[in-house]
């Protein structure tokens, strides 16, 4: 059998608006990429992009690969663990008022972008997992700490 590939959890680069960058981060980086079949190791940012830029303004940050050069960088676009709960409670309370018809029923769990979010969960996991599978080094990580 290929060997596999490997995943890691880290928290998102504190570069902050100074746009620092660690070179002990950039060394660990680096040697988890040589571990991987193609010589790259693949970020999996769960953020949408907006977020991550946002995320600078209070120390925050994301992967740039002009500075982290044997990475490349995909952002996910799942919404914090926040708006899934807020999703999921809208959801039950749909459910739970069945007096609405059949419509607008409908409309209002549409609305509430559930499924939106458990789709582009899912969809993100099975990437995760076919890297893995192809002997790719994986890098997951998140805003709050959900990944």
């Amino acid at each position: 059998p290929e060997p596999l590939g490997i995943l890691i959890r880290c928290a998102q680069p504190c570069v902050g608006m100074s746009f620092t960058h660690s070179n002990a981060d950039k060394k660990i980086l680096a040697r988890f990429a040589e571990l991987s079949r193609s010589k790259i190791l693949r970020v999996l940012d769960a953020r949408p992009v907006a977020t991550a830029l946002a995320n600078m303004a209070i120390g925050g940050g994301y992967e740039d690969p002009t500075i982290y050069t044997t990475c490349t960088v995909e952002y996910l676009a799942i919404d914090n663990i926040h708006a899934v709960r807020r999703s999921f409670q809208q959801l039950r309370s749909i459910v739970r008022e069945q007096m609405l018809g059949l419509e607008d029923m409908g409309q209002a769990v549409l609305s509430c972008e559930w499924f939106s979010l458990c789709s582009r969960i899912i969809l993100s996991a099975v990437k995760v997992a076919s890297l893995i599978l192809k002997g790719e080094a994986v890098l997951v990580h998140c805003s709050d700490g959900w990944d």
